[in-house]
This record gives C-alpha cells, structure tokens and sequence, in this order.
C-alpha cells in the first residue's frame, strides 16, 4: 500500500452540465493527531455540505456518530457518511491519532451509495487486501503521479469504485449466509441424529431447497448431506461400542438407523469390521457385551437369508 500523506480536489469547468454523473470531488490520506486548539470535527448535520465520503482507517481511532447511536471506528474499519445526513465524525481525545484514506464523491452518487448503507451499515469491516481498498489505493496512487482525468474517466472512477465496494460487500454476505446455512444443517445432524432425518425436512428446517443443500454439502465438505449424517451417526455408535455394555441393536435404534443390516454393513464399510468384532479389538475384556453383539448381527444376517431364499 502507498503511503505519502497528501489529499487531491478535482474541479471541473464543465461539471454542472452533468448533475447526474457521479464525480470523485477529493481523495486523500491523512494522519489527524489530537489538538484541542485545532479539533478535527465533522458535523455532517450542517445544510451548507454537500458530499458522500467513505473514510478508511489505517492506523489509530475515530468515533462515529449517527443519529445518537456512537461508534469507535478502529484500523481496518471503514464508515460511509454523506451531507447534509444525521452523522457526525471526530478525532476524541483518547486517541493520539487518526490514520486514514478517504474518498470523497458527489451527491449524484446518492442512489447508489443509499443502495449500501441500506443493505449493509454504515460502518464495514474491510481487510487492506480486499478489492476495495486496493482498488482505493490505485485511485489514491494515481493522483499521486499527478493523473488529472476529465470529468468522464472521473466519473467511471467514481462509479466503479461504487461497484467494487457494493460487490465485495455483496460478495462476502453471500457467502456468510452459505456458511450459516450449512452451519444451521450441521447443527440439525448433531442435535437430532437420533431422528428419522431426509433431504425433505432438513430442506423445511433450513429453510432452502434440497437441491441447495446438496450443492452446499458437495462443494464445502465433499459430501452429501446424508452421508454426512451417516458418517456422524457412526462416530455415535462408535463411542456407544467402546464406552458402554449397550449391545448393538439398542445402539443401532439410539443412533438413528432403522434397519439393523444397513447400520451393520455401513459400519463395516468404515471400520472393516462389524460392530461387535471393533468392539473386541478395541475395549478388551468385554466379553459379554461382545457376545450379545455377535448373537445381533448373527440373527440380522440368518434373516436376510431367510428373505432370500
């Protein structure tokens, strides 16, 4: 990230001619120490402004007011304000500084900025590396070199700078509501397992399609949704096997597995073993417990056959 403490106003002859065009008015970077003969104090309230500003900061802190409600503004916090508006931001006190970069649009970028502070705050968390602040940063770099562009490669800087914040921010609410949403179906496994759980009503409980689901599971865990529950349920069974004397058709039923043969042949499928075999060769000493387990899969197999034949 460039750094050389400078702000850039642009001013153009022609602008009224285009009132609707959004236009950078000032970008800059600044570092604002504390002196109460010289307060560095934003009231945003007053009528005679007219401006959108979003201020990023790099190092020490700020405070934010809108409407009442008070925000301390930390490194790697930005805060979108306009004026005339209900905001007022200053440098308190309490800290010895105030680093930041700041870009400073006209009022013709109001619908889109409002699009923003609708859908996500006033105040943002943005990390240096994100594409906002590098895009920023080139803008701020470019003023640097003493680029002067005319008014209508200002305004697609303006509106592009618009379009990348609106984007990244679209961009990571997108993906914070995948995650809850696959956090939210974890949660429903792990709390109901025990339950008879489909695709159909883990659908209802998350409240999204199953097609959904099944793409989320796919893509984030390399799974579907239903051998995810299994594969968990399995973890159940096993520490029922080693930590209890259940036998295995009441930790079959305990584990949410209606059919004994499906249960037992998933669990060889993981373990290469049957449950009660894992049992022996894990937790010595439990020979009855064993011995219940055998007599189980013994009867669950000579069923099976006797379906067969």
């Amino acid at each position: 990230m460039v750094k050389k403490l400078k702000s850039f106003i642009y001013r153009y002859e022609n602008s009224k001619s285009y009132p609707e065009y959004p236009i950078i008015n000032s970008i800059g970077w600044e570092k604002r120490v504390y002196d109460p003969d010289d307060l560095y104090d934003y009231n945003c309230r007053k009528k005679n402004l007219n401006y959108c500003v979003f201020q990023y900061t790099i190092s020490g802190e700020g405070m934010l007011d809108v409407n009442g409600e008070v925000h301390k503004i930390k490194p790697g916090d930005a805060f979108l304000v306009e004026a005339p508006g209900p905001c007022r931001y200053w440098l308190p006190p309490s800290s010895p500084c105030w680093e930041f970069m700041y870009i400073s649009l006209s009022m013709a970028s109001l619908h889109y900025w409002n699009r923003i502070v609708d859908a996500f705050g006033r105040v943002i968390s943005l990390p240096q590396e994100s594409p906002v602040i590098k895009y920023l940063n080139k803008l701020y770099s470019k003023a640097l070199a003493k680029y002067q562009p005319d008014i209508f490669m200002n305004s697609l800087h303006a509106f592009s700078f618009l379009m990348h914040l609106q984007n990244y921010l679209e961009e990571r609410s997108l993906k914070s509501k995948k995650i809850d949403v696959l956090q939210h179906c974890i949660d429903i496994f792990q709390a109901r397992y025990q339950e008879s759980l489909d695709l159909t009503l883990l659908s209802e409980y998350a409240g999204v399609s199953a097609n959904y689901i099944i793409k989320l599971f796919k893509r984030d865990i390399g799974t579907t949704p239903i051998q995810y529950l299994n594969t968990y349920r399995l973890k159940v069974a096993e520490s029922l096997l080693l930590e209890t004397n259940s036998p295995v058709a009441f930790i079959c039923r305990k584990c949410g597995f209606k059919n004994a043969n499906y249960f037992i042949r998933l669990f060889k499928r993981k373990f290469r073993t049957t449950p009660s075999q894992y049992r022996i060769q894990h937790r010595a000493g439990n020979q009855h417990a064993a011995a219940t387990a055998q007599l189980f899969e013994y009867d669950v197999h000579r069923r099976q056959n006797r379906r067969l034949k």
